[in-house]
């Protein structure tokens, strides 16, 4: 069994090498679903965005599809990765280690990987976005390794690749970190990111990776039907009780979480690495 799956992946990876695309069309055009809304169905005439790498938009693609004005596909994360698998090498991890993914400089073997993948891409995507009628592309973060050069091959074949930003916090004492951050990611290969704060464009900017106008602010997507859900909630309770009384969260999570292995940037005598103390 072991040999006839190695077999099976040795002549899967040898079709896609030799440009074959259209199994792996006929194949992701099933595996890709459409984000069904609360209520209803999304009008097929509706602008259609495909959605890498899925589940890291904490809810905003689903508040897009709710919206009933944006028909969301879903590329599964399991089925991205075996996509870029056919061309990764299996030390990938160590790979991304050891350099920069995104300039990779004089490393023959990996600028000849990406040479080989996004050529296959570009057949491969053409193929998909006109069969799904794809209009745009999103991902959630310029840093992601996997979504790189589905992005950038996007863009390259006309079809706009957006990031809606998921990374939009930074402690003062971290922002010379990630202007030095973004700045080893080169310039931005996709046609806009949409962030949720004027201090995450400011750092991005300042990164030198995109020019002013390829970014927008634009607030957190999945925070504007909360923010309604507050306001009905609010009228209609002070209409119960004149003398309702305001409600705070508190976070069990201390200043610094997560990060207290930046020691160069956050000093831990009042933040120790034990949250317990």
């Amino acid at each position: 069994l072991i040999i006839v799956n190695l077999s099976i992946k040795i002549l899967i990876k040898g079709i896609a090498k030799l440009g074959i695309v259209w199994p792996f069309v006929l194949t992701y055009s099933r595996i890709i679903k459409v984000a069904k809304p609360i209520d209803g169905e999304v009008p097929l005439n509706k602008p259609t965005i495909l959605a890498i790498n899925p589940h890291r938009f904490r809810g905003d693609l689903a508040v897009l599809s709710n919206s009933k004005q944006f028909r969301v596909l879903l590329l599964p994360y399991k089925w991205q990765m075996r996509l870029l698998a056919l061309f990764w090498p299996s030390n990938i991890s160590e790979i991304r280690r050891s350099m920069n993914y995104f300039i990779p400089g004089g490393n023959k073997d990996v600028v000849e990987m990406q040479k080989e993948l996004r050529s296959f891409l570009k057949k491969f995507l053409k193929s998909l976005y006109l069969r799904l009628k794809v209009d745009c592309v999103v991902g959630s973060a310029v840093h992601y390794i996997r979504d790189y050069d589905i992005g950038k091959v996007s863009d390259e074949i006309g079809v706009s690749y957006i990031i809606l930003q998921n990374e939009n916090i930074f402690l003062h004492k971290s922002r010379s970190f990630y202007h030095k951050f973004y700045s080893d990611l080169g310039k931005f290969v996709g046609s806009h990111i949409i962030v949720q704060n004027d201090l995450t464009k400011d750092i991005i900017v300042k990164s030198g990776i995109v020019t002013p106008d390829k970014i927008s602010t634009l607030g957190s997507i999945r925070m504007d039907e909360y923010v309604e859900k507050v306001k009905s909630n609010n009228t209609s309770n002070k209409r119960k009780n004149s003398n309702h009384r305001k409600k705070v969260t508190l976070f069990s999570i201390s200043y610094g979480h997560s990060l207290v292995s930046f020691t160069e940037y956050f000093p831990k005598e009042h933040f120790p690495e034990n949250r317990d103390s």
